[in-house]
């Protein structure tokens, strides 16, 4: 059995042979270690810094009736927030942080997906802002078919054009965001058995994808 700690103790070992090694690397040693650690970490920490104090100015907009508390003093908020500042951490897209931000806000107030957070937070450090952008638009879809159902009516989506750059994007990268999409489950492809269809060309949203976007929308909304 591994020791509690064993691991961490272990890269720390790892990472400090190799700073070593690379300083005893003549003339330019020293200055790689500042390049490949010292920046590194530095740039990491101000990322955190920047996420608190995001994070400070919009508990600051809450009133103390709408934090729950007893949230906060529990081990799934403990690990919620080592796992945002882990990802926080390696996130160079600084709208990609704002959306963390939000959501660390959003369960701070209790508005959480406990069975499907952790799954969340990794799609959404996957996830590229085209892809976001183009699944919200599929949102749409999904608020019209509950009405559609509530009357007893099946609602069907038109087949994309990709010859006419939808999005913005050429048909080639157009259609790659709908497949990366339909990898992480958030579409799928309903093109399968229209004989008049080609593949990739009638997509709809999948039950997961529109839970994605209410975590996403719900536990992420500042005041």
């Amino acid at each position: 059995m591994v020791p509690a700690g064993a691991s961490a103790t272990g890269k720390e070992y790892g990472i400090g042979v190799l700073k070593g090694a690379i300083g005893a690397v003549p003339w330019v040693g020293t200055l790689l270690n500042e390049a490949l650690f010292d920046a590194r970490s530095r740039l990491k920490q101000q990322r955190l810094n920047d996420f608190f104090i995001g994070v400070a100015e919009d508990v600051k907009k809450l009133s103390e009736d709408a934090i729950d508390h007893d949230f906060l003093q529990s081990d799934e908020f403990s690990d919620l927030i080592e796992d945002i500042c882990n990802r926080v951490a390696r996130t160079r897209n600084a709208e990609k942080r704002y959306q963390f931000q939000r959501v660390l806000v959003g369960a701070m107030t209790g508005a959480n997906d406990p069975d499907f957070s952790s799954m969340f937070l990794a799609v959404l450090g996957e996830i590229t802002e085209a892809e976001l952008r183009i699944l919200r638009g599929f949102a749409r879809h999904l608020e019209r078919k509950a009405a559609y159902a509530a009357k007893g009516e099946k609602l069907d989506m038109g087949a994309i054009d990709y010859g006419s750059n939808p999005w913005g994007f050429p048909p080639e990268v157009a259609r790659q965001i709908i497949q990366s999409l339909i990898a992480k489950g958030l579409l799928f492809d309903d093109s399968h058995g229209r004989y008049d269809s080609d593949p990739f060309t009638v997509i709809m949203p999948t039950d997961l994808g529109g839970r994605f976007l209410a975590w996403l929308d719900g536990a992420g909304t500042t005041p």
